[in-house]
């Protein structure tokens, strides 16, 4: 019998339901959630929408967890509070069908999954406590008391999907903000008051007769409050402020990062990509051992690998023939040859790059050159400098051909002085774009011998034959060196391939040894040299079960590679179904057709939106792996291939085989089972370009067996189904709602439409098909709510570019045209003279953006809008870069937009205004702002800026001042988002007093900024830092807990670092005076537990690189805290153990400072041990301090080789400590002998600490005196005295232990001297030097201190006090030892002329003669 509750419960959900497709626009009676009743059923169906998506990927994980604690509950209540109602849908699966739709709405930004992630967490608290009414039946009050509650639950989750989705911003802004919505607000407060009801509470608790105790409702609220405006956190000033436009606008904000991080500016210089090293590392574990040796044996190569007798050599073969392996092989050779790493002291860098035509990055020879600029400055210090030094911006290196002449023809060509050189590979250079090739070779006439005749730029370029007669006639040349890959050469890899695949083959290793030697003939007599066609054949082999199907399959083997494709497509034809060849046909098309490459999601969409059932194919990535080898590539974040996956045993970590106890860290794990790799992120490719070209070949076409279903590319007819499908996908809703998630592909869509447009041939494309896209195309730029599914990924190129041009091309085709309705054929001609304004409702819908709304960003508004009226007023749009030549611009902008000019209208025009640097318009607007509205705090706040701009800050803070007073006063609807808002606030006046250098005013609001909001990580910083100078250990402390126990989805730790974006130099403003801090208030093991917290917060979640540098913080706290040595070991070997790439900047500064510290601890040891133990850590030093290559062992410039020549000093091997020190000075002396002094510094301090380790103390002082001196340039005199270099005889011994010897610069009594000493010197002016002891390594140490320098430590120095503790043992940290030898020294007063060095007490000698006799006194020439 029905619940007599059912009508009414049915009428309550028929409510509910009316009102979410009120506020979303969203239905709700989509028949794929009526089987959506379960938390499983609700995670599939998140990870067919969302799982193609980065962020997602990122974020599914803790997403999934907390969706499971939080709707479980929901899940067991839906059923209970609905009874037997007579619904179409279960109250579940309408909660969970909100759920996905929420999910779907984050458009995979980051802060948006943590927002509904947090959301969950907070709901947790209540839903959990609801689990307790599955327990015994429940009356018909609570049971439509629940029902409430559900409802109220779907409301919230409507609103938030709505706030999310009018939140999203146009596509070069990157950052997502959440709208400020009191409908949200208000929905949270109806789910407070149902929470809070008696009623409901009181039969919770008779129910079950428990009372349990949980949060407050007011606590619920308030983090579920938090999850609404987590987004809009986001940081006010990066959605309004100056340093968050695009590249156009010109911005200061980050200028202080880039400054401390010189590799993070030439990151940001060079732009590297990760593909060069992704693809080496794939091909590199694809070779066969032993193959494509041949080249090193040919006399071409030897003339330009070893000889240098020309800069370019060419290499060339046909497709297939295994060009990418063999130029793998030359890159292992030549790296072997010459280690990598900017601690090699071998300058020879060897960089690569892979050309593929599957995306328009590898395609790029821009993309390449950057890349390859970037490996040198990772191996090349010098040319690191060099690139830091001349290419300020990307700008400098924006074209083909600045980026050739900066980057490689004025290092390597011009330049004689150096020794650096290099040795590019580029492989699959016919892949390349051929507009960027005609631009590029001839610029290789550049290359050319230096004075010596050798080159010192290397240039292999690899490629198909057709490219011989372009290189030659770029160049200019009869012929270019040229090596040819055929039969002839490459047999014997075939041979050693197919032997290879036998062994590996489930089938032919099982066969007769006469029958597989056989295979290995055949095939490699009819390969031709092409091993994509061996692979092809090997394949179809391993599907023959009897060794008579073996051989015939050899006898028919199809001759080349195109006949070999047929085949196999023929064979397809004859195994598949017709359901199965049609789900191939649209894969192969749209890999065919992508203008980037597609990912495990995108085919899975794409495969829904074509089933009449919107159902994918459930194991598609094990038939791709599998059936479709023949045909498709896969590749993984984790690079793990088919093979690896199949071998693979995810119980297994290297890491873990090193921990000895269960305290140790775990490794990292791969979670991933057999083939469900990440759908978000594994990418799909054909296996090589010459399959892609045989589908775009139009003679080609699909091949058909006698019965099968035709397989294969019609490329005219794919190209117009793929550009349709992205057309519909941004206009037609019905389809938008047929697949679990439009996201998929509409993001894929909506910035690559244009390509697609230019590759479909319009002549070849059927009059019903262009009728069908006609309609298609004018909603596409006409109706408003379709642009706004596009328009986030285009800004004002897309008035520079060619965009309208293309989109022109199709609406005015007159096949096309005729089929329209007479109304919009009326309005394509009435565009005709002005052919953008076919576009005008994307520069209005743009404008409303920019004026009326409150989260895009206005600056890129205004350009976009500028933009469109420029190309209909028909003048020539001018690049971004150059900026807009007045405020008139902007302001007659925003008045062709015709919206009410109102506070709102005036304040964002004046932010415009701002970020485009017209600070007087600016504040004439924000003033008429003000004065329409004066409850409008953001005014204020602009107002601030611009006094900030102006460097006025006292009014800056009296405007903060006003402002923090109308954010205080403004009512707390949403609290948390006033909190974020307050904050910001309050760190600005903090930032403001800081300028004036009052810093116990900055103090204070920077104190209440973190108070109030403890994400705000600049005020927690300058708070830390504040502390730490006065020594207020207590107080520091307080502060750490406080932000460390804000409640949060992540530790605290894991924000801050990502915040911080990976930079150590950063990580110790808070991290070094947090250990202090712990140390002086018994809070170590506190800290070392939330440290290890969070790395094991990273090892789940897959964030290494945040691991990596927590993991360099604890091992710092493990040793020099006494705790435990041996565990900071098993770190640092572990952390030198891991291989990095090129652009795994975070991971090689955690090997540089964990070789640093491993090789004193070895060194320690060394000196503590005697025997066979003292060997072995001897040898560990050695192992560190050597690069091994072909031409054999070297010292690098690392750490350890410093530390080991040392100790090879210490024990009177003079030839082997020389050499180990050879190379850092030789390094240094190069460094103060380039055109660029800022690096100078870094060079002074590296050859200062190599003299020293070196015994050679007099040099030493005396280029810590030219680093630390007061430095002037008076007026030369006629004749500088002659240098002195100082000679080993001359040294103090300082092989005793015990040993200090005092280096004091006196300032001397007679006249001559004291006329040079500055009588206006400061003692107190602080040095580039810090105290490595008790102190801040944040506090350097001021002219008036004496320094003490540790000979045995490379680089550690002490004050007199933390010296003085060392020295009687009760220095309470584990750094340095009281039985090494330090010298002391002391920074003169006398002032060191520019040109000279200071030796000794008083003896004054010119520089660069100074430099001459080092050079000679080295054996540097």
């Amino acid at each position: 019998m029905p619940s007599p509750n059912t009508n009414q419960f049915d009428q309550i959900w028929q409510v509910a339901i009316k009102r979410y497709e009120e506020v979303t626009h969203k239905k709700l009676d989509d028949l794929n959630l009526k089987n959506l009743d379960s938390i499983a059923g609700l995670e599939r169906a998140i990870d067919q929408k969302n799982g193609n998506m980065t962020e997602f990927r990122a974020k599914r994980s803790m997403l999934f967890k907390v969706l499971r604690n939080a709707l479980i509950p929901v899940e067991l209540l839906a059923k209970l509070g609905a009874g037997d109602a007579s619904a179409a849908f279960p109250p579940s699966s309408l909660v969970f069908g909100a759920v996905t739709y929420l999910i779907a709405a984050a458009k995979d930004v980051s802060s948006n999954y943590d927002s509904i992630r947090d959301l969950m967490v907070s709901l947790q608290d209540f839903t959990t406590r609801l689990k307790i009414y599955n327990r015994e039946n429940i009356s018909e009050e609570l049971q439509l008391q629940l029902a409430e509650v559900l409802t109220t639950l779907l409301e919230v989750f409507a609103l938030a999907r709505k706030a999310i989705k009018r939140g999203r911003v146009i596509g070069f802004v990157r950052s997502v903000v959440l709208a400020r919505d009191p409908d949200v607000k208000g929905a949270l407060e109806k789910l407070n008051t149902l929470t809070k009801s008696e009623d409901l509470l009181v039969g919770a608790e008779t129910h079950t007769e428990v009372t349990r105790q949980g949060r407050t409702v007011n606590e619920v609220v308030t983090v579920v409050s938090e999850s609404q405006v987590e987004i809009r956190e986001g940081r006010m000033d990066n959605r309004e402020m100056h340093n968050e436009l695009m590249t156009m606008l010109k911005g200061t904000q980050s200028m202080s990062y880039e400054k401390s991080n010189p590799r993070e500016k030439v990151k940001k210089t060079l732009r590297p990509s990760v593909f060069p090293l992704d693809t080496y590392k794939r091909l590199a574990k694809d070779k066969v051992p032993g193959t494509g040796e041949w080249i090193f044996a040919e006399k071409v190569f030897t003339a330009w690998a070893v000889d240098k007798t020309f800069p370019v050599l060419f290499i060339q073969g046909i497709p297939g023939a295994g060009k990418s392996f063999l130029s793998t092989n030359m890159i292992s050779y030549f790296t072997e040859q010459f280690p990598q790493g900017v601690q090699s002291s071998a300058r020879v860098s060897i960089c690569y790059f892979f050309f593929k035509d599957n995306n328009p990055e590898t395609r790029s020879i821009h993309q390449a050159l950057r890349d390859l600029a970037f490996q040198v400055c990772l191996n090349d210090a010098v040319y690191a400098k060099h690139v830091e030094t001349t290419c300020l911006s990307f700008d400098d290196v924006k074209s083909i051909e600045s980026a050739w002449q900066k980057l490689f023809v004025e290092f390597f060509v011009e330049n004689e002085d150096l020794d650096s050189t290099a040795i590019l590979i580029l492989d699959g250079l016919d892949e390349a774009y051929e507009t960027e090739r005609v631009t590029f070779l001839p610029l290789l006439q550049e290359m050319k011998p230096d004075g010596r005749g050798v080159s010192r730029l290397q240039l292999a370029l690899v490629g198909r034959p057709h490219l011989s007669d372009e290189i030659t006639d770029a160049l200019e040349q009869d012929t270019v060196p040229t090596i040819s890959i055929d039969g002839s050469k490459n047999s014997d890899d075939i041979t050693s391939y197919i032997q290879s695949s036998i062994r590996k083959s489930r089938i032919l290793k099982k066969v007769s040894k006469e029958l597989q030697n056989l295979v290995t003939m055949a095939l490699t007599e009819r390969a031709n040299g092409m091993f994509l066609w061996v692979d092809l054949m090997m394949r179809e082999l391993n599907h023959k079960n009897r060794e008579s199907a073996i051989r015939e399959a050899l006898e028919k083997a199809p001759k080349g590679l195109d006949e070999m494709i047929r085949h196999v497509l023929e064979g397809l034809s004859e195994s598949l179904s017709s359901e199965d060849a049609q789900d191939l046909n649209e894969m192969l098309a749209w890999v065919t057709c992508a203008k980037k490459p597609l990912t495990l999601g995108h085919l899975d969409a794409i495969l829904r939106y074509g089933s009449p059932t919107g159902d994918g194919l459930i194991t598609l990535e094990s038939m791709l792996r599998k059936t479709y080898a023949s045909f498709f590539l896969l590749t993984r974040e984790d690079g793990l291939s088919t093979t690896d996956l199949l071998n693979f045993n995810q119980n297994t970590s290297a890491y873990e085989d090193d921990v000895s106890s269960e305290d140790d860290e775990p490794g990292f794990r791969d979670t991933q089972t057999l083939f469900e790799s990440n759908p978000l992120t594994t990418e799909i490719a054909f296996c090589h370009a010459s399959i892609g070209d045989f589908f775009r070949n139009r003679s080609q076409g699909k091949v058909q067996s006698a019965d099968g279903p035709p397989i294969g590319v019609d490329i005219d007819d794919a190209n117009f189904k793929t550009l349709r499908t992205i057309f519909m996908l941004c206009t037609d809703k019905s389809m938008q709602e047929k697949a679990p998630d439009q996201s998929f592909l509409t993001n894929y869509a909506a910035p690559l439409w244009k390509p697609h447009m230019q590759d479909t041939n319009i002549s070849k494309t059927r009059a019903q098909d262009k009728k069908a896209l006609g309609p298609v195309l004018i909603k596409f730029c006409r109706d408003p709510h379709v642009i706004e599914t596009w328009a986030y990924s285009r800004g004002y190129d897309f008035w520079l570019d060619d965009y309208v041009a293309v989109f022109r091309r199709w609406l005015d085709d007159e096949e096309l045209l005729s089929s329209l309705p007479s109304e919009d054929q009326e309005w394509i001609k009435s565009t005709a003279q002005h052919p953008a304004s076919v576009f005008i409702e994307l520069a209005k819908f743009t404008a409303m953006k920019w004026l009326q709304d409150m989260w895009w960003i206005p600056g890129a508004c205004a350009w976009s809008v500028f933009g469109y009226r420029q190309r209909i007023a028909g003048v020539q749009l001018r690049p971004s870069e150059e900026g807009l030549e007045g405020a008139h611009n902007i302001v007659e902008s925003a008045e062709w937009a015709g919206y009410e000019r109102n506070a709102l209208w005036h304040r964002r025009l004046a932010i415009a205004l701002r970020d485009n640097f017209f600070l007087d318009e600016a504040q004439r607007h924000f003033e008429i702002a003000l004065e329409l509205d004066s409850t409008m705090w953001r005014i204020k706040f602009g107002l601030a800026r611009i006094a900030s701009l102006r460097q006025e800050y006292q009014k800056a803070i009296d405007f903060a001042t006003k402002e923090i007073e109308v954010i205080q006063a403004y009512p707390a609807k949403e609290p948390e988002f006033k909190d974020v808002q307050l904050s910001y606030a309050m760190q600005l006046k903090g930032d403001y007093y800081s300028e004036l250098k009052d810093d116990e005013n900055a103090y204070i609001f920077y104190r209440q900024a973190s108070a109030t909001n403890a994400s705000n990580y600049k005020a927690v910083k300058k708070c830390v830092a504040y502390l730490d100078d006065r020594n207020q250990h207590q107080e520091l402390i307080e502060l750490i807990k406080e932000v460390f126990e804000t409640p949060n989805r992540s530790p605290y730790l894991v924000r801050y670092t990502a915040a911080e974006q990976d930079d150590s130099e950063y990580m110790n403003t808070i991290t070094q005076p947090t250990r202090r801090a712990a140390r002086e208030t018994g809070e170590l093991p506190y800290l070392v537990d939330k440290i290890r917290e969070a790395v094991d917060f990273c090892r789940h979640n897959r964030l290494s690189r945040n691991a990596i540098q927590l993991e360099v913080y604890l091992a710092d706290i493990y040793h020099h805290e006494h705790i435990s040595s041996d565990r900071a070991i098993r770190i640092w070997e572990h952390i030198r153990r891991m291989a990095t790439g090129p652009t795994d900047y975070v991971l090689a500064n955690a090997q540089v400072r964990s070789t640093k510290m491993l090789a004193t601890y070895y060194s320690t040891r060394a000196r503590e041990t005697t025997g066979l133990e003292r060997a072995q850590y001897v040898s560990s030093l050695e192992a560190m301090a050597k690069s091994r290559g072909r031409l054999g062992e070297s010292y690098n410039l690392s750490a350890a080789s410093m530390i080991l020549g040392q100790w090879y000093h210490l024990n009177g091997q003079s030839e082997e400590a020389n050499a180990c020190f050879q190379v850092h000075v030789k390094l240094a002396l190069e460094a103060l002998s380039d055109d660029d002094p800022d690096n100078d510094d870094e060079a002074f301090i590296n050859l200062g600490v190599a003299l020293l380790c070196a015994g050679d103390e007099v040099n030493a002082s005396a280029v810590l005196q030219k680093l630390f001196g007061i430095s002037k340039d008076p007026e030369k005199p006629e004749d500088d005295p002659p240098a002195r270099i100082v000679s080993a005889q001359d040294q103090p011994d300082t092989n005793q232990a015990d040993s200090t010897v005092d280096i004091v610069a006196s300032e001397g009594s007679g006249d001559d001297l004291a006329s040079s000493i500055d009588p206006g010197a400061d003692d107190d002016f602080p040095l580039p030097v810090h105290c490595d002891g008790l102190c801040s390594e944040e506090k350097r140490m001021a002219r008036k201190d004496p320094i003490w320098i540790c000979r045995f430590c490379a680089n550690i120095s002490f004050c007199e006090e933390c010296f003085t503790l060392l020295k009687a043992d009760k220095l309470p940290i584990n750094q340095c030892s009281p039985q090494h030898s330090w010298m002391r020294f002391q920074a003169t007063k006398k002032i060191i002329p520019a040109s000279q060095m200071l030796i000794g007490e008083a003896e004054f000698v010119d520089f660069e003669e100074w430099k001459k006799g080092l050079k000679q006194n080295w054996g540097l020439g």
